[in-house]
């Protein structure tokens, strides 16, 4: 009998590589779940990749080519997976022990329009400013409480999509692009994409400056390279010079975000402004970049 739900997991990290053990680990403690399954894609074939096959025989490894992008990672799981709902999440977040539970109640209560649910993202590490800094940076509109309701910016380590909506999505679109961009996209065409925080995640990955900012221009560029044709010479012209902009319109947004729905955050993100200042002007200059030059081999290098 198949699952329920399929939990997909492309393992890409170098960096704080063991926390997946914390990840699987409590997926293995999961309370009141219907039957699932667990996937990870793996492209890193270490030692970690060893230890993990003893540790966890109940969960399935597919392994891929060692610069296989995430996207393509999951994409692997999800072809060899049979449950119903498509959970996909990341190999440094960690669940609570009725997360899979609650996202099977949360789809029974939606209408079969309903494609995709997600929840917010937590700070599992919160000890440096710089890990503070790196958290808002990335998930500050994704941290808790999320406007509940349809939106398609949602977070991509914390979402179920059903089997059915994704089956009628060209392969392509699943390796060329992270799902919360190309796959969001096209399910947007078919029905509503739904946010709720009714199960939340957390987010553990520590990051170095350097890794960090390396990390953070690398999406930047493959994003920005990808946005437009190639063809499309004067947008991303035009793109080019009014990036330089992006550092006051990321804060403006992260400061009134804070001030109107996550006071609980105001006081981090003011402690943290100058380092998250430094990761916004790296952000920038991938993504100018990426508008200028193209997205070179940007997504094969990013965890």
């Amino acid at each position: 009998m198949a699952p329920r739900i399929s939990v997909l997991i492309g393992r890409a990290s170098q960096i704080d590589r063991e926390r997946i053990f914390e990840t699987l680990s409590a997926l293995r403690r999961q309370q009141g779940a219907p039957e699932f399954e667990v996937l990870i894609a793996d492209r890193c074939h270490d030692q970690v990749s060893e230890q993990l096959h003893e540790q966890f025989p109940e969960f399935r490894f597919i392994s891929a080519p060692a610069h296989t992008p995430l996207p393509a990672l999951r994409y692997l799981a999800l072809a060899a997976s049979a449950g119903e709902l498509i959970v996909v999440t990341e190999d440094h977040c960690i669940a609570p022990p009725q997360w899979l539970h609650k996202i099977n109640h949360e789809f029974g209560s939606q209408s079969t329009d309903v494609l995709a649910v997600a929840g917010p993202v937590e700070n599992g590490v919160a000890e440096r400013i710089f890990d503070r800094a790196n958290f808002l940076c990335e998930y500050e509109a994704v941290s808790p409480p999320l406007s509940s309701g349809p939106r398609q910016a949602l977070p991509g380590n914390n979402i179920a999509y059903r089997r059915s909506a994704l089956s009628m999505i060209d392969e392509d679109v699943f390796k060329r692009a992270f799902w919360e961009h190309g796959v969001h996209q096209a399910l947007a065409t078919q029905g509503r994409l739904i946010a709720t925080n009714a199960f939340t995640i957390k987010h553990t990955k520590r990051f170095g400056w350097r890794n960090f900012l390396t990390q953070r221009f690398l999406y930047s560029r493959h994003f920005a390279g990808h946005r437009f044709e190639r063809s499309a010479w004067f947008r991303r012209l035009l793109a080019c010079f009014l990036t330089p902009l992006l550092p006051l319109v990321l804060s403006a947004r992260a400061i009134a975000d804070a001030i109107t729905r996550r006071r609980h955050l105001l006081n981090d993100l003011l402690v943290c402004f100058p380092a998250l200042f430094i990761c916004y002007l790296v952000w920038t200059l991938g993504e100018v970049v990426g508008y200028a030059l193209g997205p070179g081999t940007a997504l094969n290098r990013i965890e």
